[in-house]
């Protein structure tokens, strides 16, 4: 991708996030290791994905901590793009013709997250 605003930095990132999800979620990089010394040992494995499996708490770290990267990736991304306020327009005159049959939540989320905006846009009836 190439935006004016996009470092190369940004890429290795995002594709550093994609590797740990790689990692952690489509693959069980444990497993090999784990069969491994069960097999010397004589005995089964036990499933994969055991760590997650056993620690709730760790997968919910996991979870939080992607939920923020990607949060934080995202406004990087929509801050060097700068589509935001064309896509807002557009929300906002979707809202004033009535197209929409329900309103768009992440945008909702975007306007109320900006105090200067108006909130909730307001629409023509």
């Amino acid at each position: 991708m190439y935006i004016v605003n996009w470092g190369k930095n940004n890429d290795r990132f995002l594709k550093q996030i994609m590797e740990e999800c790689e990692l952690w979620i489509k693959n069980d990089f444990l497993d090999p290791v784990r069969t491994a010394a069960y097999r010397n040992l004589g005995f089964d494995k036990g499933g994969t994905f055991v760590l997650l499996k056993r620690h709730p708490v760790l997968c919910g770290m996991m979870l939080f901590r992607l939920n923020v990267i990607m949060q934080d990736t995202g406004i990087t991304l929509v801050n060097a793009w700068g589509a935001l306020p064309t896509i807002l327009h557009l929300y906002n005159a979707a809202l004033m013709q009535q197209t929409l049959k329900q309103p768009w939540v992440d945008m909702e989320a975007v306007v109320s997250s900006f105090p200067f905006l108006p909130t909730p846009f307001p629409v023509v009836k």
